[in-house]
Parts: C-alpha cells; structure tokens; sequence
C-alpha cells in the first residue's frame, strides 16, 4: 500500500497526436516513482510502485530510460509542445547566478487541457530549463554538483488543481508557464486555482493550509497529502507548528547541519520532532553534510509515510513560506525517499510497489523516473502546447539560492546567427503608460521625439532591434546575457538589485547593450510578437536605451555591471564554433557565476568605453550594494561628473530623498508628473529613472534606481550618453512645478 502525502509529479506526453503526461519510467506509465541523484555528477538511484523494496541502481540519471529522462522527454521529444500545459517554479531558476531569498520550493506541473498530468517536486537547483532541450536538463555544475530528490506523481487535472491552491500558500517563484495552444479554451490553464499560482498575490487566513482526502494518484490511486503555510513576519517551523500536529504522529525531519545550525529538537508532549543532521548513506553512498539539497522527515514508527520538501529546520527556513509532501508506503518508508546523490547525478527512486530503492547511477538515464516524465514535455514537438507552472527558489540561471520559501516543483499538463545586428550606434525609446504607444531618439534626430504609435511596430527602434535575434534563422549561435528583478513569468517584483538589461553579441566582434526600465521584459524563449503582450509591460510608463559596441568595451560593461549583483535571468552561449572568447571571457563569465564583495564599492567607466559607429560618450558608474543606505547619485555620480546634477524621481518630498544642496557639486529631485511630446505621465505610473547635468556637460542618463531609501539599500546603475540634443530635450520636461530644487 502506498499513500502519498505532498509532492505529485504529472507528466504529459507531447506529439503531433495528443502527449500523455504523467511519470513515467522507460515506456511504462507509473503512478509515481522517487529519484534520489547523488552528489558530483549523474548517477542516481529510483523506486518504482512495483520494486520500491530497494533502489535500483543508474548510472547516469539522464538516460533514455531513466525515470526523469522518460518522463520530461514526453515532452521535449513531442511534436507539438505548444499543447501542454506547464508551470515552473524554483528559488534558483535555470540562468540565475544565485539562489533568491524567497521561497525555496522547486517543481512543475506539466498537464493536458482536461484530463491527467503531472506534479514533479524535486530540490535540484537550475533545473529544469523548459527552454532547453531533454539533453542539458542535467549538464549545469548547479544541478549536478549536490545531492537532490525527485518525486513525482501523476494526478487528475481537478487534483492539479486543487495542489496549485495549497502550493500557493508558499509564494513559490514561478519561472516559466505555458497555456497549451492546443485549443482556445483551456479549463486547466485557465482556472482560478493556475491563475492564481501564476499571477496572484494573496495574503492567506488561516496561514497553512493541507490537501483533503479526495485528492489521490490517478492509478490504482493512492492518498495524498500536502501540507503548506505561508510566510509570516515571524519565525515559523512547518513541522512543529503544523504537520506532526495535522498528522498526529512524532517526526523525524532530515536537514543537514549540527545541533547548533538546526532548530531545537521539540521533545515537550506527545507529539515530537526529532533531528537528522547527517550524513546519511543512500544506498551504499554516504552523502555527506553540506552536499545535499534534500529535505525529508518520516513518522517515527505507525504510520508509513516519506515527506519531501525544499524546507528543513534552521532558523533561515522558518522565514519563508513551505511545502511538505509526503507519501504513504511501507516499502519506502524503511528506505526513506526518491534522492539524488551529492556530487553528481547518481540516484534512486522508490515506485508505488517498491519496498526498496531502485538504484539508478544517474538521475538523467532515459529510463529513470525524472528522464522518463520529464522528457515527455523536452522531447515534444510542440512544446508551446503544454501549460507549465515550475517553482523554485533556486531557478535554473540564478547564481545563489534565494532566501524565501524553500518549495520547487513544477506542474506540466496538456490542454484535456551569429553575430549582430546593429541597430544605430544608440537610440531612446520612451515607452508611455497604459498600452504600447511610444517615442524615440535617434543619435540624428535628438531634438525632438519622433512618435510611433505603438514600440513593437517593425519599423520601430525596439522591434528591429529584437528581431535581429527572434527572425533569424540561428539562434543558437547568439551570446545572450539578460538581468531583470522582474523578470518574464514572474508574479512580483524581486527585493534585490533594481538593474534590468539585455546584452547580445556575435562571439568575437560587437553587440548591443540594452538598458531599459520595462517589467516583464524581454522573453528570450518567445517570439517579437509576444515581447509586448503582458499587462505588466505595458502598464508603465517605460524607458529604453539602447548602445551599440565592440566585443571588448562589451566585456568592460559586464565588468562594472557585475557591481550591481543583477538578477541574471537568462544566459545563452553561441553554438557557432567551439571557442567563444567573448562569452567565455573572465568578464562574461563573472556577471553570469560570479559572487564578488567589491573594494572599493564603486566603478565607473574610462574614456576608452565608446559606441561602435562614429564613436560616442558614453558614462556608465555602478554601485556595489553596501550595509548602509548609499545614494548613488549624491554619493558618486555627481563626484565622477564633477557637475550638479537634476534626478527624476517620481514622488514627492516626503517619498524621495531630500535634495542636497551643499557646496558647488548639488543633487535636486525631478519629482514629477512630467510630460513627454505632450503626454503627461502620471507620478505613480513611470518606471524610468533618468537624469541630467544641471548644466554644461550635455548627458542623459537612465537607471531603475532613483532618489528613493528603498534605491538606497540596493547596488545601482547607471547608463549615461552624451548628446547635446537630448540632454536640451530632457532638460525641458523639468518645470518649476516638478522640481524640487
């Protein structure tokens, strides 16, 4: 008997006729199965239903018939992955350099439109990249380098969604989803319950929530039960408070560490929790401390269940939000649950039948239970027709793990050139609120605003821009790095470095650098046409500039950018030939896996940092965050410009930081509402940061960091470029009714 109690895995199967999404291993559809990938590499270890009694081993957890393998590649090897349904979510999402402090959980949904798919819970950092393909789901050091664990369970579309309610309690870190285009009604996609996973931000009463018994596995169905609870402004332990109480029964809960990093074992009462620290043995393999992601608790005698989740018991873990999944198996339980071994991709699973782990020596064998369900969407031909929703607090992408709730899974279900591309050496683009009408800058045509009626029209600056990369017919061989604290999927706005950029290169001669204030933006997996499409895009008021640039001042932009600490939200290395010296360069690389404490705190860049064509001016300064407030402008630009200096801010006295007005070198605040080519924009409806000398020196400068306390606690950046044309133009929008000077 098997009872599953938090972590569904559904795995659709895409192809040109409709994918069968749910866990599979090999060609065998399974109610569910457990993956436990061991650390430094591949191999890995799985349980299936019918021999879960012990692990049975894999060597490389990637392998066609692996449990993961088999079950994402119904997807990346289907026909028409545009018909699933997928939500994505993590703390350290696929492209991130770090892990985000929010909610750690981590999984997908992959499912139809109206029928059965897949809930995968797993703790596996960057992982899985839906925009990838079945064969670098497990070729990142992120993903492979500790150990991890898999569980997957094949459910109901009205069991989905009833899991998407509970795992919304957690806040999870939605990365990536997709609205099957299999039809134009999609009930899955569309319920209340995916919506809200994906877009809502709800503050929950009473802060936990757990499944009720109707939720079960789809075959021969097994019951479920997930537990959830919100973040709290106080520390709050998920087992203590809530599930040994919801259970009845003592725990035993898994979280590496010392009885000095762990939270006190609770010993008052009938009801205990009790602390693993490690290191355990999996199999044979002893999986040291710190090598390990997993977190999973066991009753400590009675009930069978195994618990799973991206939540131990530390005082960081009681910060967030939290998921605990659990299952009812009396064969798993002796064995605990699906892991993935440290320091690779080494792994067992445990299946419904199972009493034992299933050794596979890696995770990614197209056999084991992650390859198996996983593959279903990677494998598919029509990717776009899955709805996804993944969460995670360690997103594929991300350099660190985020501080928040520690949940990942993802849902997945079906629907029921090398080289650039220039545009002019730079341009402004001024995007206005509420819809796609925009303005633009020209370097020959500055003096006034040219007035396009919508920014993604073809003949505008953004859109031919864009399409140099969306239209071409070799994608794969653009170096991409692009940083956002909203970045595309995601449903709010990350508490970290304000910086939101695109840079694309050939792999050894020149690209763009492009700075922009928009949320939301860009999408590098999606088309030009979709780039505008989201409301919060098009909400604000944003701005857009864009410099053209060799490969060597590209690199000493990604130099003084890193100060800022970024969200990297996508990377991309040009196929075009083995060697990439610019994406490869120390440079490159450090903005996208770099963690650096910057002495001193500060960079700006030197007069050798031109455009491309007709070489321009550019100033570009940075600020590395600090412990204290720092106002960048007051503090460094005003001192490297040596001129006074006016920032538009929108606010008012009260909200923006006071002017400073001391000595020669003044800092005033451009508090708004501003009016651009006779549209007035609103204070409270413009994302754009930009600034002025006072005087003389003729640059225009854009941030997303402004004069406000909360710009102040973050690193910062700003662009600035020289032209006497704009700078007369920006100088004009400042009126004695917006300026507090």
């Amino acid at each position: 008997m098997f009872i599953f109690y938090v972590i569904a895995l559904y795995t659709l199967q895409l192809g040109v006729t409709p994918t069968e999404f749910q866990c599979f291993q090999d060609a065998n559809a399974m109610d569910w199965f457990f993956v436990y990938k061991l650390p430094g590499g591949k191999s890995s270890h799985y349980l299936l239903p019918a021999a879960a009694a012990d692990w049975t081993v894999a060597a490389d957890i990637d392998v066609a018939t692996q449990p993961i393998h088999s079950t994402m590649n119904k997807y990346f090897g289907a026909a028409n992955k545009e018909n699933a349904n997928i939500v994505a979510y993590s703390n350290f999402p696929p492209h991130f350099k770090f892990e985000l402090p929010m909610s750690p959980g981590k999984g997908v949904i992959m499912a139809e439109d109206a029928n059965k798919g897949f809930w995968l819970v797993h703790t596996a950092k960057y992982f899985p990249n839906i925009a990838g393909t079945i064969a670098t789901l497990f070729s990142n050091e992120k993903t492979t380098k500790d150990a991890a664990a898999f569980l997957c369970m094949s459910y109901s579309d009205v069991n989905l969604r009833a899991i998407a309610k509970i795992i919304d309690y957690e806040q999870p870190i939605i990365y990536f989803t997709q609205r099957s285009a299999a039809a134009a009604a999609q009930p899955f996609y569309d319920s209340s319950e995916i919506q809200t996973l994906i877009n809502g931000l709800h503050k929950y009463q009473p802060t936990a929530s757990t499944s009720g018994d109707s939720i079960r596995t789809l075959t021969a169905p097994g019951t479920v039960k997930i537990f959830a609870t919100a973040p709290v402004a106080y520390s709050s332990d998920i087992y203590s408070n809530y599930v040994v109480k919801i259970l009845k029964k003592s725990l035993q809960v898994y979280t590496p560490g010392t009885t000095t990093t762990v939270l006190r074992k609770s010993c008052a009462g009938t009801l205990k929790v009790e602390n693993v620290l490690g290191p355990i043995t999996v199999k044979d393999t002893v999986i040291p401390i710190g090598q390990d992601s997993a977190r999973w608790s066991v009753p400590k005698s009675d009930t069978d269940f195994v618990c799973l989740s991206n939540t131990g018991r530390t005082a960081n873990d009681a910060k967030y939000g939290a998921t605990v999944a659990c299952v009812l198996s009396t064969a798993a339980t002796a064995l605990f649950i699906v892991y993935k071994l440290p320091g690779g991709k080494s792994s067992h699973y445990l299946l419904p039948t199972a009493a034992d782990w299933t050794v596979a020596a890696a995770i990614d064998v197209a056999t084991q239970p992650i390859h198996s369900t996983m593959n279903l969407y990677f494998n598919s031909g029509n990717k776009d027709r899955a709805n996804i929703v993944a969460y995670s607090n360690y997103p594929p992408h991300f350099k660190f793990e985020l501080p928040m709730s520690p949940g990942k899974g993802v849902i997945i279900a079906e629907e029921a050139n090398k080289g650039f591309w220039l545009p002019p050496t730079r341009f402004f683009v001024y995007k206005l609120p509420n819809g796609k009408s925009s303005h633009y800058l020209l370097p020959t045509a500055a003096a006034q605003w040219t007035e396009a009626a919508e920014i993604d029209a073809a003949a505008q600056p953004i859109h031919s821009t864009l399409n140099r990369y969306f239209a071409a017919g070799s994608k794969e061989n653009a170096n991409i790095v692009a940083y956002s604290n909203y970045p595309p999927q995601f449903k709010f706005e990350l508490p970290m470095s304000r910086g939101k950029g695109l840079i694309i290169a050939e792999e050894a001669n020149k690209g763009f650098w492009l700075v922009h204030t928009a949320k939301y933006f860009p999408y590098i997996p999606g088309a030009i046409a979709t780039q505008f499409s989201n409301e919060k895009t098009t909400k604000d008021a944003a701005a857009f500039l864009c410099m053209s640039y060799s490969d060597v001042n590209l690199k000493a932009i990604a130099k003084i950018i890193d100060y800022e600490q970024p969200i990297i939200y996508f990377t991309q290395r040009s196929a075009s030939a083995p060697a990439q010296p610019f994406y490869d360069s120390a440079e490159i690389q450090t903005l996208i896996n770099g963690l650096h404490k910057y002495q001193p705190t500060a960079s700006t860049s030197g007069d050798s940092i031109r455009t491309l064509t007709v070489p321009g001016t550019v100033k570009i300064f940075a600020a590395a965050p600090v412990a204290y407030s720092s106002d960048i402008y007051l503090n460094y630009v005003v001192k490297i410009l040596k001129k006074s200096l006016q920032v538009y801010t929108p606010g008012t006295t009260t909200t923006v930081l006071r002017k400073s007005c001391a000595g020669t070198l003044k800092v005033e605040n451009v508090l708004g509402p501003i009016t651009v080519k006779g549209t007035a924009i609103p204070i409270g409806q413009d994302s754009a940061r930009w600034s002025v000398p006072k005087s003389d020196i003729d640059f225009v400068c854009l941030s997303n960091t402004g004069r406000t306390a909360n710009d102040a606690k973050y690193g910062g950046s700003v662009a600035c470029i020289l032209s006497k044309d704009a700078a007369a133009l920006f100088r004009s929008m400042i009126t004695k009714q917006n300026l507090d000077a």
